[in-house]
């Protein structure tokens, strides 16, 4: 996903040997988070994960953690991301 004017790229899955990328349309919508107006950007992702992001600067408007996962060692065609996305 690429944030209007923001430069760069939301990845929804850090390394896609799955084939997991996006496919359905993003929703452009404002609301109010806090008793903010917001201008966001909603997407659901292959994974069956939702994103929601600013998208003026591309900040995701409710967390997502990432954390680090082990490394399988038979895994020699492809190295895999350090981190995963956890809610």
């Amino acid at each position: 996903m690429r944030p209007a004017n923001t430069g760069g790229i939301f990845k929804e899955v850090h390394h896609d040997i799955w084939a997991y990328g996006a496919r359905s349309r993003v929703v452009l919508f404002d609301t109010q988070i806090n008793g903010q107006a917001r201008k966001a950007l909603y997407e659901a992702g292959n994974t069956g994960w939702r994103y929601l992001l600013n998208r003026t600067d591309g900040q995701l408007l409710l967390g997502i953690d990432e954390r680090p996962v082990a490394q399988d060692t038979r895994q020699r065609r492809h190295q895999l991301s350090a981190c995963r996305t956890m809610l």
